[in-house]
């Protein structure tokens, strides 16, 4: 096995769940109240996929990602500090952050803010040169933040598209995975927001996301596009044979949040580790499956990633 880094590329996220109690409803009875009992704090985005890819602990993980100069940022690095090496690029605007509001396993509402992106100007770390350069596989984690349109960074993961296994986990609102991928894996809506112009399909039509995918490893020019379809699993198509459906083992699962994340960080592992695509697809269907029967995001506890209720209130605007 060789001794280089996987490498996670894209944009960084803090992800905040709130956990409370629901005990009434305001005077006018139009809004529910919450009684706090828990904050959770994690890595989102690329930050997750990082943390799931280390989580075995037997490779070092690299993560090139934007962080602002702000609280956020600053929490996002210190969850990942140990866990994997942060090299960090500039954000315009402050780091983004999702806010989950939940009783039990239930989400109430989610709140966003920060609407940081990477500059295109900005310059790429020599560390992150290095990374790329020696990287065992890469994983392009994608949340539409400038990273995965970044100048610099897409030249150089051109040039090793084609010598090393490069994983793609697209946003519609990102940088087009390049020519030479071995795998992209969108989910059944990006995968319908990517496809040719008058593309129709409804959710749970495996046949309209097979023909998406093969249009798609055309039309991109990479080895496969896995599109993932939640809890039925995962459909490949390859453009040298029929496409492939890989079903998920049913489980019982509230919270389904950050499956996608753990298929990026499982299949990219798996080709580091020099598997087929379709036995990839299949490590990676059940990877997110077991994540989400242990209770997805959330069940992720980081060391630094526990606050007391009431939420600071620079995590509310």
């Amino acid at each position: 096995m060789s001794r280089g880094p996987l490498v996670v590329i894209g944009d960084a996220l803090l992800d905040n769940d709130l956990r409370g109690t629901l005990s009434r409803v305001t005077p006018d009875g139009k809004a529910p109240v919450i009684d706090c009992d828990e904050r959770r704090e994690r890595p989102g985005g690329a930050g997750l996929a990082a943390l799931l890819a280390a989580a075995p602990g037997d490779r070092d993980v690299v993560l090139v990602t934007g962080l602002g100069d702000d609280e956020a940022g600053e929490r996002v690095a210190a969850m990942l500090d140990g866990v994997a090496s942060v090299i960090r690029l500039p954000l315009d605007g402050g780091t983004p952050q999702k806010v989950r509001v939940m009783t039990r396993s239930q989400m109430l509402m989610r709140l966003d803010s920060g609407r940081g992106r990477v500059p295109a100007g900005a310059a790429l770390p020599s560390q992150a040169q290095l990374a790329l350069h020696d990287a065992v596989a890469v994983l392009v984690a994608d949340y539409g933040r400038g990273m995965a349109d970044h100048p610099e960074a897409r030249r150089l993961l051109a040039e090793i598209a084609g010598r090393l296994p490069v994983a793609w986990d697209p946003h519609p609102r990102g940088g087009r995975p390049l020519p030479g991928v071995r795998l992209v894996t969108p989910n059944e809506a990006e995968a319908l927001a990517f496809a040719a112009p008058g593309a129709v399909a409804a959710r749970g039509d495996t046949g309209a996301a097979s023909r998406h995918a093969i249009d798609l490893v055309q039309r991109w020019g990479v080895s496969g596009v896995a599109v993932t379809l939640g809890d039925r699993g995962a459909v490949l198509a390859t453009g040298s044979r029929p496409p492939s459906v890989a079903p998920a083992p049913k489980v019982s699962a509230a919270d389904t949040c950050g499956a996608g994340d753990s298929f990026a960080a499982a299949v990219t592992r798996a080709l580091a580790d020099g598997l087929p695509l379709a036995d990839t697809v299949a490590l990676g269907v059940h990877a997110a499956t077991s994540f989400v029967a242990a209770g997805a995001a959330s069940g992720i506890r980081t060391q630094k990633g526990e606050r007391t209720c009431p939420a600071a209130p620079s995590a509310l605007y």
